[in-house]
């Protein structure tokens, strides 16, 4: 059936020095359903000649010599019937334009005329990462000749995870963006990292700098390692460990009793109720309510009392704006909540007034008032009065501590823009720090230091001297040349959230914690292809991917298939764990 509808191609041996083709004889036949992108599908038919006279002409290992096509062999290796620019294309689409399978499967029809199981995309877009991750190693020194032309690289290390599995450590030049190794560790711990170091080491040589993270592993592997190289700790690690070390216990405990309020919750349930009326009463509340701030006269007055409830009610619940898209401890979401209740307890003074005047119907604001009003009664309102209290000494503290370090007040990472400093700014942060560090210290002293400053005291002691640190200068070619170090691993960051954006993208949010867990090293290592400079030292440009991993040999990516798949058993649930398991699973 197959064979009406594709066309068939045979395939003869190519013409061979001393032999003609009148002395062979057909062997055997083959055929294989082949998918290119340059002629699509077809039937290649595979003809095998044979010398009758020579059949054993190897008469040790007693083979059949036999001719076969060149030209096949040249268009796909091993017994696979997809071209390298098919791997390539499907890797590509799932990975670099974050497409999920049945969007592939979609696209390579639609571009190449190709018709591709889902099941076979995995396969192909799995052996892509597998060339991709054996080309990167096999070809490392292209990259390690170009860091030491351009004098040298700044490693910056971070791990990440997801659903509380293993960690990826990834190692990055710094300078260049470039991932340089990634890897799955069961934890951060030193023995795990160490000999990671070390590979590098012996394949790049010593880095120019080293910029990590606050973990102890990295700590201490790199105390190890790098105990003459200039290292520092990422800045942003730093203020954001020591901001949750000082306002964690009283801002969950802030939370716990906003939350058990239902505060927010209620309002939600509310401002639900308030937009079905709104359309059953045919009230336009975005035009009533531009009206009011146009200071436009409006007839209706209940339509206007109902509007500035509703719009009320909106407001205390977008708190959230407040935060800049800044997490915890750069953002105190539920102090702005407790905050904006404050402040429409006044506004809501202002509507009852308006609507008592006017004989309107008051029931929804006053059931805004009652859950507003709820953390400023009985004994509710001393304990977040204080918890409040408390928490604006902390962000204080908090903002002093940002303030010398010189991280803008709006941003809660640090931007690309403030990642590199100069040496005149670096030299004012550790003059700011070391004021901030004998500020606290006299206040220890002289007993009269708060918790919260008892902690930022602990966290400049004890990291404080790799938070600043001047830029290098190295000769290169017999010329200076400056280089700037990054106080802060947010290119690591930004690696790993690229990362695991595309796979929601991809796959969903619920599956990230999986597909992290199976190709999230792999795919820090794809995200180079992002990177022009690395995509021409190693390839010369994107379209010679294919050529260039193509030319690794099918055994051994078979191999590493295999042992990639090995290795990723234990987070499938259909993969044998043991007796015991499956005949739990048959029970249930």
């Amino acid at each position: 059936m197959i064979g009406d509808l594709v066309p068939v191609v045979d395939f003869y041996p190519e013409p061979v020095p001393n032999v003609s083709f009148k002395e062979l004889s057909v062997l055997k036949t083959t055929t294989r359903t082949m998918h290119t992108i340059q002629h699509r599908t077809f039937i290649a038919r595979q003809i095998y000649l044979y010398q009758p006279d020579h059949k054993y002409a190897d008469t040790e290992e007693k083979k059949i010599k036999k001719y076969a096509s060149q030209e096949l062999h040249a268009m796909v290796r091993g017994k696979s019937g997809f071209t390298m620019e098919v791997v390539c294309a499907t890797g590509m689409l799932r990975f670099i334009k974050n497409k999920s399978r049945e969007e592939t499967q979609e696209e390579i029809y639609r571009e190449y005329g190709l018709h591709l199981s889902t099941g076979t995309i995995s396969n192909l877009s799995l052996e892509f990462l597998i060339r991709f991750e054996m080309y990167h190693n096999q070809h490392f020194n292209l990259l390690v000749d170009t860091m030491k032309k351009d004098g040298g690289y700044i490693l910056g290390a971070d791990g990440t995870g997801d659903g509380g599995s293993d960690r990826i450590l990834l190692l990055m030049d710094l300078i260049r963006g470039w991932s340089l190794s990634c890897s799955v560790i069961p934890s951060e711990k030193e023995d795990y990292i160490t000999p990671l170091f070390k590979d590098l080491i012996n394949k790049a040589g010593d880095p120019l700098a080293f910029v990590r993270d606050m973990g102890c592993g990295l700590h201490k592997a790199g105390e190890k390692l790098f105990s003459d190289i200039l290292t520092k700790e990422c800045n942003f690690h730093f203020m954001r460990d020591a901001g949750k070390d000082m306002m964690t216990e009283n801002y969950q405990e802030l939370k716990k009793v906003m939350v058990r309020l239902k505060v927010r919750s209620d309002l939600a349930k509310l401002r639900k109720t308030l937009n079905y009326e709104a359309k059953s009463k045919r009230i336009n509340l975005r035009t009533t309510m531009q009206s009011l701030r146009e200071n436009a006269p409006v007839e209706d007055i209940n339509a206007v009392i109902f509007t500035e409830t509703y719009h009320l009610t909106s407001w205390i619940l977008n708190y959230a704006e407040e935060s800049h898209c800044q997490r915890f401890p750069y953002s105190l979401p539920w102090v702005y909540l407790y905050k904006r209740c404050q402040q429409g307890m006044n506004a809501i003074s202002e509507i009852l007034s308006t609507a008592t005047n006017a004989n309107s119907d008051i029931s929804y604001i006053k059931e805004v008032q009652k859950i507003i009003e709820r953390p400023f009664h009985d004994k509710t309102t001393t304990v977040l009065a204080d918890l409040e209290h408390r928490l604006k000494r902390e962000q204080d503290l908090f903002l002093d501590l940002r303030e010398a370090l010189k991280i803008p007040i709006d941003k809660g990472d640090i931007p690309r823009g403030n990642l590199f400093i100069s040496d005149e700014e670096s030299l004012e942060i550790e003059i700011s720090l070391k004021k901030l560090r004998d500020r606290l210290s006299l206040a220890v002293k002289n007993s009269t230091s708060t918790p919260e400053e008892e902690i930022v005291l602990e966290h400049l002691i004890r990291h404080g001297n790799w938070l600043g640190a001047s830029n290098l200068t190295v000769t290169v070619n017999g010329e200076e040349k400056k280089i700037s170090i990054p106080r802060a691993i947010s290119l690591v960051d930004a690696r790993f959230s690229q990362v695991k954006s595309s796979i929601r993208k991809r796959t969903g949010k619920k599956d990230t914690g999986r597909e992290l867990n199976r190709y999230g090293a792999l795919l820090c290592l794809l995200q180079n292809l992002h990177s022009e400079e690395y995509v021409k030292v190693m390839f010369n440009s994107i379209e010679n991917i294919s050529n260039a991993i193509e030319n690794i040999p099918k055994e051994e990516v078979d191999k590493a298939i295999e042992e990639f798949k090995n290795a990723q058993c234990r987070y499938d649930v259909t993969c044998a764990r043991g007796d015991n398991e499956f005949e739990t699973f048959e029970i249930v």
